[in-house]
């Protein structure tokens, strides 16, 4: 991709193809080909572990969701609906570990066979599992060049841990689509979009990679005083730290 003289720009295809847009919004993921072409800042980072997700069908509920650490392990469960349940782990290993000649199911069933119902349920139940590492990209300014910008992990990519990267991506489209409807296909509304949505996602990016960090210890005297402090931080203080991310409502801001 290249921008052309008179504010166009030029798409290549892996088919072969050429088009000319007006303007080229780079949506394509943690690996985008646009930020490199804008920031060319390498491969993304590997935090050290990776994650397993499931979705299953089951004959209880339990009602809520939860999240439960262990040494350089993590399983999270989260209700869907009419007794389905998505559920997450993470193990600290290398990047994307080859789970063979074990078998996926097999091994998550070794690292959380022990741990509390319905945890051992729900995998064993699972028909399909995906694999991922966990990685992100340290926060990076000058996401325009040209009129071509980029939108969602192409932008701020981020691990997990907060739940917050889909509404980031949704959160910037709706941002710069109300830029550029105010300013135009314009330098200033590419600068006002990033001007309010690279604040918000640096916050979110540090603060989930210090989640991940905290809830992947493996040294013995860490994790008894994370768990110490888990259980003595009353429920109302965790739930206003997090509240600033959840509680942001992106039509409330000033274009």
């Amino acid at each position: 991709m290249k921008n052309l003289p008179g504010g166009k720009a030029e798409v290549i295809f892996t088919n072969g193809i050429t088009k000319v847009f007006d303007v080229v919004i780079g949506a394509d993921g943690i690996h985008s080909v646009a930020r490199q072409y804008i920031i060319g800042d390498g491969t993304p980072v590997f935090r050290g572990y990776n994650i397993w997700r499931g979705v299953v069908k089951t004959d209880f509920d339990i009602g809520y969701a939860s999240e439960t650490y262990g040494k350089g392990k993590r399983v999270g469960i989260v209700p869907v609906k009419d007794g389905k349940y998505g559920w997450w782990a993470t193990c600290n290993e290398q990047f994307m570990e080859d789970d063979e000649p074990e078998g996926t199911r097999q091994k998550l069933q070794r690292f959380f066979g022990d741990w509390h119902y319905p945890i051992p349920e729900l995998i064993a139940n699972t028909e399909y599992i995906i694999k991922n590492s966990l990685s992100d990209r340290i926060p990076a300014k000058g996401w325009t060049k040209g009129n071509i910008t980029l939108l969602g992990d192409a932008a701020h990519p981020t691990t997990p841990n907060l739940g917050q990267g889909g509404c980031l991506a949704i959160e910037g489209a709706y941002i710069l689509a109300k830029a550029i409807e105010k300013y135009g296909i314009t330098k200033k509304a590419f600068e006002r979009y990033e001007q309010l949505q690279f604040p918000r996602a640096k916050s979110i990016i540090k603060t989930s990679l210090k989640m991940g960090q905290v809830g992947q210890v493996e040294n013995n005297v860490a994790i008894f005083f994370r768990n110490l402090l888990f259980k003595l931080t009353p429920p109302a203080i965790s739930l206003k730290v997090i509240d600033k991310f959840f509680s942001y409502n992106v039509t409330e801001i000033k274009i």
